[in-house]
């Protein structure tokens, strides 16, 4: 279906227009029940995460121990053990791996919000107002991740993940109102 409406084809959005605004609720719920439990978002995102890192560990350190011939041995064998060894803090230290993220967001934060206000004063291209103000927010997040931290490394990203799925509710909501007022045009032309 996604490619249909990709392609210009919007009868499924007005045949569904109902299930994207019921589907969207419902994802719009689940982010606001997410809101309310943005250090477990956290937390488990974090162990997940290691996880990952700790099968793609395995994983490389077995195709390094398969091709022990080839001249990029040691390169598997070091990318691995570094994987997995990230992936175990992550999975037995989630909160620690979550300081630690948010603490490198808050510091990128920080430098792109001052280069971005740089060169909207520097340069002052068309809108550079709007460069200035985005900069300027982002500096501010990335100042305010350091000054509570490390309680900001225990929420900043659930808060995150739960903002994206209250957006993606909002955006099924906002699909399923257009396709029934396509619906609507078509019937009453």
């Amino acid at each position: 279906m996604p490619t249909d409406l990709l392609q210009g084809n919007l009868a499924p959005l007005k045949k569904h227009a109902t299930w994207f605004i019921l589907f969207g609720i419902l994802i719009t719920l689940l982010g606001i029940v997410c809101l309310g439990m943005t250090v477990t978002l956290t937390l488990t995102s974090m162990m997940y995460f290691g996880l990952l890192l700790l099968v793609r560990g395995a994983f490389e350190l077995l195709a390094s121990f398969r091709s022990r011939d080839w001249g990029g041995f040691f390169f598997h064998l070091i990318s691995a053990s570094i994987g997995a060894v990230a992936g175990l803090v992550m999975v037995t230290r989630p909160g620690m791996a979550a300081e630690t993220i948010t603490l490198f967001l808050g510091a990128l934060f920080m430098v792109e919000g001052m280069m971005l206000l740089f060169a909207g004063l520097i340069y002052r291209f068309p809108s550079w107002g709007w460069t200035l103000a985005n900069g300027l927010i982002t500096f501010v997040l990335g100042l305010m991740l350091w000054q509570e931290f490390p309680f900001s490394g225990l929420y900043f990203i659930g808060t995150l993940i739960a903002i994206e799925i209250l957006m993606t509710g909002a955006n099924y909501i906002a699909l399923g109102l257009y396709g029934r007022r396509l619906a609507r045009q078509l019937s009453l032309s």
